[in-house]
């Protein structure tokens, strides 16, 4: 299925705007008592009673794409219509979730899910009477990518499944977890690109073979054989292909010279308004090229806005981001100045916004993308993210004051776009507008305070407990704001602490420091250092003083407001204390409270296999301890060359045992049935799962305990 193709699924008769579909506000009840009841999981024991998947009338997935610059999956999601989601603003709403999937050529590989909180949104129109309808969000995950050395490019295929209230699995069932699909929904797929690592010796057997490869290895001095791999991107600077080598390969490919000119004409200034000293130097610089300068102005001119080579086709705001993302597809196989060992070519994205709606969009800034000539792109080609963080901060707004606004992106190749004018066209590329909204949150006032604590929003955290809370208007979901995951309410925390704070400018330049104080008064002053995310994503790390002394970030040089962490480990609830120098002491001006819990309480498996080393396939008895104090389930998973579905079953009725009842000591029996499974060695895995915020970043911590069996 291709990025670009209709959504899948049907959507049946346009209802009225207002009207909800009857079974999607029953949708969890519906499935809580039949989880096949649409028809989306076969194999469990339920029959469909009501088939319906993919249905793509509230919302669909528009597309999917990657920033290699940031290492980072995007899916860009229309939610389509004014009702439907559960609630309007200062409700829980509901929650759209995209799992990624990513086939670097050997299957499909869960790459993380991430999730956006969506609202019912009266219909209405914009300053210039276009419908605010469909409202563009963006999800995403950081992605860890497989690297290869330039030579030997990496394009992998990415998936995108996009559900409404359900979040899509990423293990058994269904058999196929990356198949499946939603009842309200979508999936969308597309290549990718990633940036390659640094040559490595290793290498070498793309060029002449593992068997020569071998041999020069084997003559090498042991410290050489050691030294590991290179993984990181690889640094650059990477040379520009000679104009004339340039062109040669473009004119082979059928790539015209008023394409493959811009970049060079773009560097002479030729674009930017001829005079005769360009001329002079222009055609000094095209003597011996066979090129009619005249002739490739002419053809610029009459055909700007030619998407022939690349396409924007998405735009939407990633409030997890805190970032407009902007999805094009570069097209074809050549016609980009280079291949991926040169320095190819930049697609240049503008980003323009009018947060007002009084329709006088302001320019917020132009991202630069690299793309290359590549020996074979798969239709509609490779899907690229361009990523612009925004202070969203500064937009913020009550819930009850909906925040909807008009941006626009502006692609162009080889030149930037205009900077001044929101209507000028590209020579090569185009534009789009779409209609976002900036989620309800306190606008900036020059008051310091705590914006999240362990990555969720400091109001979904208790002053009192340390605990995830429903928050100050009593209905907001708690979810983890660095990923967009939702959390439970009442989960504590483990691992790393990580505070934020606004990137209120009133703020910006002050000295400050993190202090911690725990119920049985040990001290902790923040000195760990950490890490902070520029504008342009690079990591740039940060070490507080030995007193914890810091210089609070602003907006121009971060994104993130990422104030220090603390890993104080243990049980207990730790006050934190955000300080400022002020008139030559530390005084505190916002506080937080956070519970740890870095303690399992009980997971164990046994399997009753009479210290038999093979068994013959059929059923097989256990007995598993899962609870906890934060529990929230467990489950079975069997793992081995052909893994083994399995339903948990009570050794005697064969009713399927409840997953979301705790079983403490002495633990519980059950019941698993191997019958038909291929001989192999197998894995019995436990998992407890409990509801705690681990290191800022995942909101269940998942514990395991395996046994080993035989199947003969």
């Amino acid at each position: 299925m291709s990025e670009h193709e209709k959504s899948a699924g049907a959507t049946g008769e346009s209802p009225a705007e207002t009207d909800v579909h009857p079974t999607r506000a029953r949708m969890l009840a519906l499935l809580g008592t039949n989880p096949n009841y649409f028809g989306t999981l076969p194999g469990v024991g339920f029959e469909a009673v009501e088939k319906l998947a993919a249905d793509t009338t509230y919302e669909a997935l528009s597309c999917v794409s990657y920033s290699p610059e940031r290492d980072r999956l995007e899916a860009t999601i229309e939610v389509r219509r004014p009702t439907g989601y559960s609630g309007p603003l200062c409700t829980a709403g509901s929650f759209e979730y995209v799992r990624f999937w990513v086939d670097y050529g050997t299957g499909w590989e869960d790459a993380g899910v991430s999730v956006v909180n969506v609202h019912d949104i009266p219909a209405g129109t914009d300053c210039a009477g276009r419908r605010w309808h469909p409202l563009s969000y963006v999800v995403g995950v950081d992605h860890h990518p497989k690297r290869r050395w330039c030579g030997s490019p990496v394009l992998p295929k990415v998936r995108a499944i996009l559900s409404w209230g359900v979040e899509p699995p990423s293990t058994p069932p269904p058999a196929s977890p990356a198949d499946w699909q939603p009842v309200w929904g979508d999936i969308r797929e597309c290549r990718i690109q990633i940036r390659p690592r640094t040559f490595w010796l290793t290498d070498i057997a793309d060029l002449v073979g593992s068997s020569v490869l071998d041999k020069v290895i084997a003559q090498l001095p042991p410290h050489l054989k050691a030294v590991p791999a290179p993984t990181e991107p690889d640094p650059g600077p990477v040379a520009a292909l000679p104009l004339p080598e340039m062109l040669e390969a473009s004119r082979r490919a059928d790539v015209p010279d008023h394409r493959s000119m811009v970049p060079h004409l773009a560097q002479q200034k030729v674009l930017a308004g001829p005079t005769p000293e360009v001329f002079l130097g222009s055609a000094n610089l095209l003597k011996g090229l066979d090129i009619d300068l005249s002739a490739i102005l002419d053809l610029l001119d009459e055909g700007k806005g030619d998407t022939t080579y690349e396409e924007l086709r998405c735009l939407g705001l990633d409030e997890t981001a805190s970032a407009l993302v902007a999805t094009f597809t570069v097209k074809k196989p050549s016609g980009y100045a280079g291949g991926p060992c040169t320095k190819g070519s930049t697609e240049y994205v503008a980003f323009w916004a009018d947060w007002d709606d009084d329709c006088s969009p302001q320019y917020l800034g132009t991202v630069e993308v690299a793309v290359h000539d590549y020996e074979k792109v798969d239709d509609p080609g490779l899907c690229y993210a361009a990523v612009l963080p925004v202070d969203l901060g500064a937009l913020r707004r009550p819930c009850d004051e909906a925040r909807l606004s008009r941006v626009r992106a502006v692609l162009s190749w080889g030149t930037p776009p205009s900077t001044t004018d929101p209507d000028a066209v590209p020579y090569w590329g185009n534009r789009i507008d779409r209609h976002v909204q900036v989620a309800p949150g306190l606008p900036y006032d020059g008051t310091a305070r705590f914006t999240r604590v362990g990555g969720v929003p400091s109001d979904n955290v208790s002053q009192v407990t340390g605990l995830t809370s429903v928050g100050a208007l009593g209905s907001l979901p708690v979810v983890i704001a660095n990923v967009a995951r939702p959390v439970a309410v009442g989960a504590p925390f483990a691992g790393w602490v990580h505070l934020q704070g606004p990137l209120d400018p009133a703020l910006a330049g002050r000295t400050y420091r993190l202090r911690a104080v725990s119920d049985s008064g040990s001290e902790h002053v923040f000195t760990t250092a950490f890490v902070r995310v520029s504008p342009s994503g690079a990591l740039v790390p940060v070490t507080p003083g030995a007193d914890g002394a810091l210089i609070y970030p602003g907006s121009a040089q971060f994104d993130a407001g990422e104030l220090g962490r603390f890993a104080p480990g243990g049980d207990e609830r730790w006050t934190v204390y955000l300080e400022f120098w002020v008139g030559g002491s530390w005084v505190a001006e916002a506080q937080a409270a956070v519970r740890m819990d870095n303690t399992v309480e009980h997971v164990e498996l046994q399997l009753e296999t009479a210290a038999a080393c093979k068994m013959p396939a059929g059923p097989v008895q256990g007995t598993l301890i899962a609870s906890d104090l934060n529990f929230r389930s467990w489950s079975i998973q069997v793992l081995g060359s052909n893994p083994w579905p399995v339903t948990p079953v009570a050794p005697g009725s064969g009713l399927p045992l409840s997953t979301t009842v705790p079983a403490p000591p002495p633990g519980r029996a059950f019941q698993i049935d191997f019958t038909g499974a291929p001989p192999c060695g197998y894995v019995v895995r436990l998992w407890l799962n409990e509801d705690v915020v681990v290191s800022s970043t995942y909101p269940v911590r998942s514990t395991n305990d395996d046994q080993g069996l035989c199947l003969v």
